[in-house]
């Protein structure tokens, strides 16, 4: 007997009924992702002044570009944005969403590092651009908790809309960002990156969608459902193989081994 992998779609033996992908798949998605080395650059929220202020005499941010110094892993950084997201304090969600443009846009594609720019965005996020205004806490904290009851619903594509309510996350790439450190066992982030990737699947090439312009309409909000659906597919085949003894476990900067997360899948995909 054989099956059909759900990562590549060829046929495999069936000797592990508990998973549907293949070993070869498995193998190369579980070596990207442990080379998966996106800079974990952060904000930190203070009392008091700091590099920018987040809530006028009251609170501000520093940044953290020294990223080696402040996170030993990825998993890390998502348990330290989700904290942040999934706050009752409305300057901590603040400065989440904050870190978040940060991290964003601190490298791109060929590498480099932008400190200086991804400064500029946080700052444009908080306090505008120019002729703009600063944004509003209490408006940010009653967007990002409709977001989380959504996730609760287990419903991405509607969290997605929410975030993109907010000024600088009006799109899927960033929006998906916001979204995924929310919840990175249901979500998972859809970049350019990714847009690229679905055209390279043919199982994924119904999702291609441009994540950077057009906004959060209601098909991409079903594309980005469909999405994170498929992250958290492979994601639990990837883990039902763990179970059954693979070593298809991802290993982190810190050298610890992880099973899979929709996220995980995500970055395997970035990388490869």
């Amino acid at each position: 007997m054989k099956f059909r992998c759900a990562f590549c779609g060829g046929d495999s033996p069936s000797d592990l009924p508990e998973s549907r992908i293949c070993g070869k798949c498995a193998e190369r998605l579980a070596v990207a992702r442990s080379e998966y080395a996106y800079p974990a650059a952060s904000v930190a929220v203070q009392e008091g002044s700091g590099d920018l202020w987040l809530i006028a005499r009251r609170h501000s941010i520093i940044f953290h570009p020294d990223w080696q110094a402040r996170f030993t892993s990825s998993v890390d950084l998502d348990v330290y944005h989700g904290h942040l997201l999934n706050s009752p304090h409305p300057q901590e969600v603040l400065a989440g969403l904050a870190s978040v443009v940060y991290w964003g846009f601190f490298s791109g594609a060929d590498g480099l590092l932008r400190d200086g720019r991804a400064r500029t965005r946080a700052k444009w996020f908080l306090k505008g651009r120019s002729g703009g205004s600063t944004i509003d806490p209490s408006h940010v904290f009653k967007v990002v908790a409709a977001a989380r009851q959504w996730l609760a619903r287990r419903q991405p594509g509607r969290a997605l809309r929410e975030i993109s309510r907010l000024k600088e996350l009006g799109q899927v790439a960033f929006a998906s960002k916001v979204v995924t450190f929310l919840d990175p066992e249901l979500a998972a982030v859809y970049d350019s990156r990714i847009a690229q990737t679905t055209k390279e699947y043919a199982a994924l090439r119904s999702l291609q969608m441009n994540p950077n312009q057009g906004g959060v309409t209601g098909p991409k909000q079903e594309r980005y459902k469909r999405w994170c659906n498929y992250c958290l597919e492979i994601a639990t085949h990837l883990n039902q193989g763990i179970v059954a003894g693979r070593s298809w476990h991802w290993t982190d900067w810190d050298q610890t081994r992880h099973r899979w997360r929709p996220v995980d899948v995500e970055r395997a995909l970035f990388v490869s």
